[in-house]
């Protein structure tokens, strides 16, 4: 297993298990800034549009560019997004949170799996991208179970804070990885 395949897949598991602890547990926060449907939905699908109109020029971007350095942008905006839970108090900011997520998504979406690809050892590359798929549904498991147990006890702000502190391992480790990537360039 090389290196940057075992740093891509821990960064990955960090920013997914940050991602996942809020879950099903979105649905009850959201209600304490809006309890309107168009407002809660229409923010998700802000989200998915904005992502599904660029995600294809930024993957085309980082075929001119660090790949690594659209891997550390996208785990970076992921992480300010999770901030923004922290701040948010009125719809709007819902929309504005959506931005981040979905600047993060277009950053890290074909740069992520061009470098998962690069670093993948032909011979077990069968194992490799089932370990991959394997650690994403294992974390999203454990994430909302944990998440669970933090909202429970902790509450809210106590999960967003954690959740950016996970997210923001992703940045440390992808960030290693594109100052590696420098040196050998």
């Amino acid at each position: 297993m090389r290196y940057e395949y075992k740093i891509l897949l821990l960064a990955g598991m960090f920013c997914n298990l940050g991602d996942n602890l809020i879950g099903p547990f979105w649905a009850i926060w959201v209600k304490k800034i809006t309890e309107d449907p168009l407002i809660i939905g229409n923010s998700i699908a802000f989200y998915s549009l904005l992502t599904g109109i660029f995600i294809i020029l930024f993957g085309k971007l980082s075929d001119k560019y660090s790949k690594e350095l659209f891997a550390v942008a996208g785990y970076f905006l992921f992480f300010v997004g999770t901030v923004l839970y922290l701040f948010i108090s009125v719809p709007w900011h819902l929309y504005a949170q959506q931005v981040f997520f979905a600047l993060g998504g277009m950053f890290l979406a074909g740069p992520l799996k061009a470098l998962f690809a690069k670093s993948i050892d032909e011979k077990s590359a069968g194992f490799l991208w089932s370990l991959d798929e394997a650690s994403n549904k294992i974390i999203v498991a454990a994430s909302v179970s944990l998440g669970a147990l933090i909202v429970k006890y902790f509450g809210f702000t106590i999960l967003f804070s954690i959740m950016a502190s996970l997210q923001f391992v992703s940045v440390i480790l992808l960030a290693g990885l594109y100052l590696k990537s420098r040196k050998m360039a």
